[in-house]
């Protein structure tokens, strides 16, 4: 179930990077960063209709070499640094995940898309288990960035003295970033799912041994009946002759 989570997590910011990088290499947006005469009467006018995957609040954005912002989805330019423009990035904490992605004209970084998702999109990236148990991202130091739960996500952040608190938890790491997802129940949750478990599980063994009892019946009938007959008949045969002889 903890790896099935962490596939999804990893999937969604998969994706979002996909789309960073596709936006990247678009014509009409490496265009407008070399056409500083007319980039004004088309690039705004291009990022204001674009939606960001997943989560309509979030931004895609434009910015220069220096990370000054030309245009963006949503009219906010996030701060960007020349440095994250020229590597490219990948930050989330409590308030915000950023993503910067390097555009390279004949092999420099002339500028970068940068999308950012506030911290009230997270549920719709990260979502809900399917299962009854509660999932946390943490990052740097263990801080949680999102929690389905309050009580596992303790403010000083997650670490192995929670389990000691009564909580069970997996912690897997998401490949390519600095966050990890982790899984966790109360202990009162576990033990309680582990009876309810035994429970069906017990249950299910006595329907099965009446079921197996009832097939036996059924066939020790099936298999006798026609055994009555048969020595019903001989009876009747036996009687006639003797009544002949």
């Amino acid at each position: 179930m903890s790896q099935r989570e962490t596939s999804k997590i990893q999937h969604t910011l998969d994706g979002l990077r996909d789309y960073a990088k596709s936006m990247a290499v678009n014509g009409l947006i490496r265009n407008g960063l070399i056409d500083l005469e007319d980039r004004d009467d088309y690039i705004p006018v291009f990022f204001r209709s674009l939606i960001a995957p997943v989560a309509r609040e979030a931004s895609v954005s434009l910015v220069d070499y220096t990370g000054r912002g030309v245009a963006s989805s949503n009219n906010i330019m996030p701060p960007v640094s020349p440095e994250m423009v020229e590597e490219g990035a990948f930050l989330i904490d409590s308030h915000r995940l950023m993503i910067v992605e390097p555009i390279l004209i004949a092999g420099s970084s002339e500028g970068a898309i940068v999308m950012v998702y506030p911290s009230d999109t997270f549920e719709e990236l990260f979502g809900r288990p399917n299962f009854p148990y509660d999932l946390v991202i943490d990052g740097d130091n263990g801080l949680v960035v999102y929690s389905t739960n309050a009580k596992l996500a303790v403010v000083d952040g997650l670490d192995s003295e929670t389990t000691k608190e009564g909580w069970l938890q997996v912690r897997i790491p998401v490949d390519g970033s600095n966050i990890s997802v982790v899984i966790g129940t109360s202990l009162d949750n576990a033990l309680e799912s582990m009876a309810t478990t035994e429970l069906v599980q017990i249950i299910s063994l006595m329907v099965l041994l009446v079921v197996i009892i009832g097939l036996v019946i059924l066939s020790v009938f099936i298999v006798s009946r026609p055994l009555k007959q048969f020595t019903a008949d001989i009876g009747h045969l036996s009687f006639l002759h003797f009544l002949i002889s």
